[in-house]
């Protein structure tokens, strides 16, 4: 495997895909973990997204669908999902990043989508 998984645009019908994983990396040289979809003009539909290191930590996102847009009020040609390598106490009031060597995500939609799926160690 691969610090980045890219998958081509195709349509994926309602229901769960994954795990996608990525594993050529550690916690010296990676921050988080980014998955990203292409927005359709039409929006998003509801989707659920479940991600974690080495099969702990696990985060989710649910967004109920719709259009995402920034700050001008144009439409965002990419969703993003971030979830940061865990941190943990030091033993002595610090905190330090804990031991990562793979990534998994998971997506569940709710509707059809056609897009293109990114998940990076970055």
């Amino acid at each position: 495997m691969a610090r980045t998984l890219a998958i081509s645009e195709q349509t994926y019908q309602a229901g769960t895909y994954g795990p996608f994983a990525v594993d050529a990396f550690t916690e010296a040289d990676t921050d988080a973990l980014l998955v990203k979809f292409t927005q359709p003009s039409s929006g998003f539909p509801p989707y659920e997204i479940s991600a974690g290191f080495d099969g702990h930590n696990q985060s989710k996102v649910i967004f109920a669908g719709g259009i995402v847009l920034d700050k001008q009020g144009v439409l965002e040609p990419l969703g993003y999902f971030r979830i940061n390598v865990p941190q943990l106490a030091d033993g002595q009031g610090r905190k330090k990043k804990g031991v990562v060597r793979r990534a998994t995500v998971t997506v569940i939609l709710g509707a059809p989508l056609t897009t293109a799926i990114s998940v990076e160690a970055i």
